[in-house]
């Protein structure tokens, strides 16, 4: 019987160290998982920095976008503006434009008949000079012909008293 304690407590003792090789190959696997765990537990950890760092960026991106928006819609609005107070301008200088047009015209026309009216009056006044000059020459002419009538007068009238 002590040979078979012996045997037993071998085997027993065996036993027992097969299951703390066992246990041992446990905990190293515990180990390693644990360990991978812990990579993986890093990893989600990681992950959630830069997915915070990227929500952080994907916000400040929609700020500047959203300023950007509005920065256009305002510089649209001026530019509508802009571009209506152009066209009214194009309108207004469109319309000066045909009135300087009509005005020309109208100084043309205005210009040629003043021209006619001076060459007519300048006509008249060449022929109020002619006759102007004529009359003095006429003038001229009587004033010669009454010297000699007037004698010729005195000389009838003497005949006249003398007979």
């Amino acid at each position: 019987m002590a040979q078979q304690r012996t045997e037993g407590e071998f085997s027993l003792f065996d036993q027992e160290e097969r299951v703390l090789q066992s246990a041992a190959s446990m905990i190293g696997m515990l180990e390693d998982v644990a360990g991978g765990v812990r990579e993986l537990a890093e990893a989600y950890k990681q992950g959630y920095r830069e997915q915070r760092q990227i929500l952080r960026i994907s916000d400040r991106l929609q700020l500047d976008l959203h300023q950007a928006n509005q920065t256009l819609a305002s510089q649209s609005d001026e530019l509508q503006h802009l571009n209506s107070t152009l066209k009214t301008e194009i309108r207004l200088r469109e319309a000066l434009a045909e009135d300087l047009r009509l005005f020309n015209e109208n100084l043309e026309q205005r210009v040629k008949e003043e021209v006619a009216k001076r060459r007519e009056h300048e006509h008249l006044l060449i022929q109020q000079s002619r006759h102007a000059a004529m009359g003095e020459m006429i003038g001229n002419i009587t004033h010669q012909w009454r010297q000699p009538l007037f004698a010729l007068s005195l000389i009838v009238q003497r005949i006249a008293l003398e007979f």
